[in-house]
């Protein structure tokens, strides 16, 4: 069922992109037939598997005995020095560093970051981006991951452990005086676990040198939300605040807000795609089109940085909105198979089009919901990396759109990406991009290098817990089809559909587009989006992300609306 199960075996060349290699019937074969000291090092090969295939939307996570983060101090970040070369730096300390009270971690905020365990930093960072980050394929935005904590605070679910129970930093202050320190990792656990023999037996002395601090947690806190002091926190939502407009009201964390930087632009800023109320984030983003048609404003920013994505209808509602295109929807296929045909076939009778599974869920090139199987059973029969298998006819998403609530259009949208913009976020991105020339702008990533404005598109992704209801809501569940659930906790996600690139044929209506584009022979239409290049028009050697200063980072950008300096 896997979206993407040829492609990964050999997967084209393509910009900068990672090329991936992973035979996953000959791996999983190969951890079948293998011998383990203990169960940490199984599940650590079968994650490095699912790792290699740099596919956030198809991830192995390890059992209940390994939710836990090994944790170091400092919040780096990347910057641009006197002599143009790109270096690390402390910016901050994360809330967790009292736990090493014997330190005086404090002293080295500012200074820049020489060497991590005698290896140069930035070299450090890159190569561990390289070998085990997973969040795109682009090694820019996946270097920008690592930066925003993943080297810091790495998932024991997810990631290998730190090869050594210390980490030795050496620091230079601002008048060149250099000092080191040695720093213990240290480990919380995620959420409560019940440590039992089981837990205590999973590791093994060689592959574990941290495990004894494990039922000793820090306090058990959100890792990824609370990160910096709350007085720098405080202190940049006061000057959001200045210029905020509107923002989703159902939910304790906005999806969306909306600011009025200047009297020429504004700026909106989505945080992820899958608000507690959806119609709340539209009605957010009507106003503040109601508001730029009132104030004549042709400038807008489209903040993307850090999203992650959520309900794709949103997203296609949100470009309907902002574009007036009446079916802004992609092409998406499935990949063929007994499991996946099962599904479908049963589905048909059995749910209604609300249901992934269900009839008529899909729609035609045409905005209509499909009331055959025909899109599955008339199968393509397409060749990628070396391997040969059917896949369906190109389907659609049935949105649901109203009329256009304005009659605005700005004159000129800018998108703004770290290059983590993911799921909903890079297909509306894209769409945005391909389709109605809006310019994109990334900021951070590797000095010198070209990079996507966007992650992972994917297409759709499913859980292996879902899988699992549907296949007892379908009466499939004792099927020899099904798999079983895991044992210990575990947890599997993968690519259940993939979308493809939009063409370079422009339409006000996506269906136009694509009845044109289908009798060209454009090898764009069969290779899935996520393997695709299509890096950013403008970089920023900028490293700013999700919980950084936005006022300072949107001045930065604005220079780019009245200007237009080379494209990367």
């Amino acid at each position: 069922m896997y979206a993407f199960r040829d492609i990964v075996k050999n997967s084209p060349a393509s910009g900068s992109l990672s090329h991936i290699q992973t035979d996953l019937f000959k791996e999983f074969d190969r951890i079948a037939s293998a011998t383990y000291e203990s169960d940490w090092d199984f599940q650590d090969d079968v994650a490095n598997v699912v790792l290699s295939l740099k596919d956030p939307h198809t991830v192995y996570q390890k059992g209940q005995c390994y939710q836990f983060f090994a944790l170091q101090p400092f919040v780096l970040r990347s910057r641009m020095n006197a002599a143009g070369k790109q270096e690390i730096w402390v910016s901050d300390l994360y809330f967790y560093a009292t736990q090493w009270p014997q330190l005086n971690l404090q002293q080295f905020v500012n200074n820049t970051l020489i060497s991590i365990d005698g290896q140069p930093a930035l070299n450090v960072l890159l190569q561990w981006a390289i070998d085990n980050e997973f969040e795109s394929k682009d090694p820019g935005s996946r270097f920008n991951r690592v930066l925003d904590s993943h080297y810091q605070q790495r998932v024991g679910t997810i990631f290998p452990l730190p090869d050594n129970t210390t980490q030795t930093y050496v620091f230079q202050d601002a008048n060149g005086n250099q000092r080191s320190v040695v720093v213990d990792w240290k480990v919380d656990v995620l959420k409560t676990v019940t440590f039992d023999s089981s837990c205590s037996n999973a590791f093994s002395d060689a592959s574990v040198k941290i495990a004894d601090s494990l039922d000793t947690p820090l306090e058990r806190r959100n890792m990824m939300r609370e990160r910096y002091p709350a007085m720098k926190a405080k202190k940049h939502a006061m000057r959001r605040d200045n210029h905020l407009l509107f923002e989703s009201k159902q939910q304790q964390k906005p999806s969306i807000q909306t600011f009025n930087l200047t009297s020429q632009v504004v700026v909106t800023r989505i945080y992820d795609f899958e608000p507690a109320d959806s119609a709340d984030f539209l009605n957010t983003f009507d106003s503040l089109m109601d508001y730029a048609q009132d104030a004549n404003i042709p400038y807008m920013i489209l903040d993307l940085r850090g999203n992650g994505g959520g309900s794709i209808c949103l997203g296609y509602q949100l470009i309907n909105r902002l574009m007036h295109e009446r079916h802004p929807e992609g092409d998406y296929d499935v990949v063929e198979g007994d499991l996946m045909g099962a599904l479908f076939t049963a589905g048909a009778t059995q749910m209604s089009y609300h249901d992934l599974f269900g009839m008529g869920f899909f729609s035609d090139q045409s905005g209509n919901r499909v009331t055959n199987l025909n899109w599955y059973n008339n199968a393509r029969l397409l060749t990628r990396g070396g391997a040969t298998s059917n896949y369906s006819q190109p389907v659609h998403h049935a949105c649901k759109y109203k009329d256009y609530p304005t009659d605005w259009v700005f004159k000129k949208v800018l998108v703004v990406t770290d290059g983590l913009c993911g799921s909903t976020c890079a297909v509306v991105s894209t769409h945005l991009a391909d389709l109605d020339h809006v310019d994109t702008l990334v900021v951070g990533g590797i000095h010198g290098q070209k990079q996507q404005y966007f992650s992972f598109p994917g297409g759709q992704v499913m859980g292996y817990s879902t899988l699992l209801q549907y296949g007892q809501a379908l009466g499939l569940l004792n099927s020899p089809l099904m798999p079983r659930a895991f044992p210990n906790g575990a947890q599997q996600s993968f690519t259940f559909l993939e979308i493809y690139p939009w063409t370079i044929l422009n339409s006000e209506d996506a269906s136009v587009k694509r009845a044109a584009a289908a009798s060209l022979d454009d090898p764009r239409l069969t290779t899935p989006l996520e393997f695709v290049f299509d890096p950013a028009d403008f970089r920023l050697d900028q490293w700013n992300f999700a919980d950084d200063d936005d006022i300072e980072l949107w001045n930065m950008v604005v220079p780019f609306f009245q200007q237009n300096p080379p494209k990367l």
